[in-house]
């Protein structure tokens, strides 16, 4: 299969304990989706929209995450680590 857009691979993933590197999602509308003990690094998901999405015990590492809309996401046991975090909307974040 040729993935033509690269968030398509962030769609379409197994989504469980995975990793995902260099991939470029920014301004991409990947709502509702749900990771699981899954790894960012160097993911430019800079405006994107990630409302109601679920990251359970995921790990992202040097990622832009400016503009993201995480509304109504959870978090849960995720972890941050050198991200760029600027104007994220964190509304009803659970």
């Amino acid at each position: 299969m040729t993935v033509t857009d690269p968030a398509d691979t962030l769609r379409d993933a197994e989504r469980f304990d995975d990793t995902f590197v260099g991939l470029d999602g920014a301004g991409a509308d990947l709502d509702d989706l749900e990771f699981e003990a899954c790894r960012f690094e160097r993911v430019d998901l800079s405006s994107a929209s990630l409302r109601r999405g679920r990251f359970l015990d995921c790990t992202f590492t040097s990622c832009d995450l400016v503009g993201v809309d995480l509304t109504d996401a959870v978090l849960s046991g995720s972890r941050f680590e050198e991200c760029r975090l600027v104007g994220v909307a964190l509304t009803r974040l659970g």
